[in-house]
């Protein structure tokens, strides 16, 4: 697991744990896909760059 990885699960378990608070369960699970691609994205690239 690497820290990107990490850090995406600690920003996936801090937006679901406010899930309780909202209705728009689907906006939050929206944002979590999108924040998934941009982090792969941004590893990828930066992987790239590095080599």
């Amino acid at each position: 697991m690497n820290i990107f990885s990490i850090f995406l699960f600690a920003i996936i378990k801090k937006i679901t744990s406010f899930k309780a608070f909202s209705q728009k369960s689907k906006d939050y699970e929206v944002m979590i896909a999108m924040a998934f691609f941009f982090f792969q994205f941004i590893h990828s690239n930066s992987k790239r760059i590095m080599l």
